[in-house]
């Protein structure tokens, strides 16, 4: 059993809650320091039932005799990936080599050496040379050409772990009130740039308006605690000409931050998924069931990552149906962002059992 090192896991989750450190992370973020450490502590508490029941039974993530090298090539918009990989590196004893995104070095940098103080015997390292991939694992997170690209200069397709694109939804059946305040904190938490943020909400048609209106007013209030901070022009653009396009169609309506694209609520009677400029911008549009979702979902079905569903009967009833399921991941509104370290990724098995 892996009781030790998910001993030090458990640890290192009350560690990093610990204000100095929390602030000395959300200094290099990028990020204002409060919608930091809320989305740092959601990701973190998505662990702690699955570590609990791991200390006590045999079925935690091995780790190996001899520790093998693994290289983490990092992506631009998030930093969950960088938190997921080094739990299941650590769970599995391997040497972590960690490749970091163009501007998120300072964040990388000041991460390993906290790791480095709360796991001293974790070797975890970082580089920017990617010419020699000369390592037992490679992992890849980014676009779809990206791993495309590593694929072929690593060679050695069991070996690599490749993340492309990918992107979440979810779906109301009832209880709006509830439903929104948990689509927002989702949306709201990493600024909805991970690959388990959802980008469009799907409700019932005679409840679409109502909840447009409810989501706008819970993203609005946590905006007041949790600002989303600056973004760059090319991201401001998108917004603004989103918002000008929704607002002249017919049946459509936009709700929004006055004087900033701090956050939008795009509604849309079109079901058809339509691309998302992130960065708290929700699309709200109609699905009567989960059948009608099925279907509107079916061409995309590769680049689903996560599938969050309210209220919890209705998530409870949709885990029966196995037969139906379209993606690998059904999550509770409310919990994309505290995925547990056991669920599916990508299609790809789990990091912490597999790497």
């Amino acid at each position: 059993m892996n009781t030790e090192r998910i001993i030090s896991l458990q640890n290192l989750i009350d560690a990093l809650q610990d204000c100095k450190r929390l602030n000395a992370l959300a200094a290099v973020s990028g990020m204002p320091s409060s919608t930091f450490k809320f989305s740092l502590v959601r990701t973190l508490d998505g662990w702690k039932e699955e570590l609990k029941q791991w200390s006590t039974n045999q079925d935690s993530p091995v780790p190996r005799k001899i520790a093998v090298s693994a290289m983490a090539v990092l992506p631009s918009n998030s930093f969950a990936p960088l938190i997921e990989v080094t739990a299941a590196a650590w769970l599995r004893n391997l040497h972590l080599i960690v490749k970091p995104a163009r501007g998120s070095d300072k964040f990388v940098k000041r991460w390993i050496e906290i790791i480095r103080q709360l796991l001293p015997s974790f070797d975890i390292t970082e580089t920017f040379e990617t010419s020699k991939l000369d390592y037992d694992r490679l992992i890849v997170f980014g676009s779809d050409e990206t791993v495309d690209i590593f694929r072929k200069r690593f060679g050695r397709e069991k070996d690599l772990f490749g993340f492309g694109h990918r992107f979440s939804i979810a779906y109301v059946d009832s209880d709006l009130e509830n439903a929104a305040e948990n689509a927002a904190a989702d949306i709201v938490s990493w600024n909805q740039l991970g690959c388990l943020s959802p980008q469009t909400i799907f409700v019932k048609s005679k409840l679409v308006f109502d909840f447009a209106e409810v989501l706008a007013e819970k993203i609005n209030k946590a905006e007041q605690i949790y600002p989303r901070g600056e973004v760059n022009i090319e991201t401001s653009y998108e917004i603004q000409r989103i918002r000008r396009e929704v607002a002249v169609r017919d049946n459509s309506k936009v709700i929004a931050s006055t004087n900033s694209t701090a956050w939008t609520v795009l509604l849309s009677p079109d079901n058809r998924l339509e691309s998302c400029p992130l960065n708290r911008t929700a699309w709200v549009k109609p699905a009567d069931s989960i059948q009608e979702l099925n279907s509107i979902l079916s061409p995309h079905i590769h680049h689903v990552e996560a599938i969050g569903i309210w209220p919890e009967d209705k998530l409870n009833s949709v885990l029966k149906e196995e037969s139906k399921k379209l993606s690998d991941t059904y999550l509770l509104l409310g919990k994309m962002q505290s995925p547990s370290l056991s669920r599916m990724h990508s299609g790809l098995p789990p990091l912490a059992f597999t790497l």
